[in-house]
């Protein structure tokens, strides 16, 4: 540790390695033991994701003060395809990190927020739609909503992700 009491780069790689060995050996949150899928991951639902420690400006975990370790999981927004994830044997979803930090909410071309009244979140959000990712259904941890979100904000989020790609 750091005098901060912040990890250092190379410490945040090695506790994000050890926990990532954690999640290798999982079992796929939506299949039983048997292969048979438990249920169908659907687009527009809100989750709790392992993200890890990357590398450069990617955005990541964080270090909790309060905890004095580092936060892998956070909330992201799954924007795959129903199609794609009812295929029962499709381990990956693509997914959009949500963060409250407000400094984020300065590259305003890719970025939407989400107010936490309308959903189950702690604070207003921001959808980085600049970060998107393809993660391993074994990442998932837990879905925060019961149901997608409405349909102006599925708009606004899919208007902020072609500001971010030519689609």
């Amino acid at each position: 540790m750091t005098t901060t009491g912040e990890l250092t780069k190379e410490e945040r790689l090695d506790d994000w390695n050890s926990e990532k060995k954690i999640l290798d050996t999982l079992w796929p949150i939506n299949q039983n033991t048997d292969r048979t899928p438990k249920f169908t991951i659907k687009s527009w639902h809100i989750w709790w994701y392992y993200i890890g420690e990357n590398v450069g400006k990617e955005f990541g975990s964080h270090f909790d003060k309060n905890s004095n370790s580092m936060v892998h999981k956070r909330p992201g927004i799954i924007v795959s395809t129903n199609k794609m994830l009812s295929d029962g044997k499709h381990f990956k979803v693509i997914i959009l990190p949500l963060s409250s930090i407000k400094e984020y909410s300065v590259k305003q071309d890719f970025h939407y927020t989400l107010l936490q009244e309308n959903y189950q979140l702690i604070k207003d959000s921001f959808i980085l739609c600049n970060e998107i990712k393809v993660i391993d259904v074994r990442r998932l941890d837990k879905q925060i909503t019961k149901n997608a979100i409405n349909q102006n904000d599925i708009d606004g989020i899919k208007m902020k992700m072609r500001n971010y790609i030519d689609i």
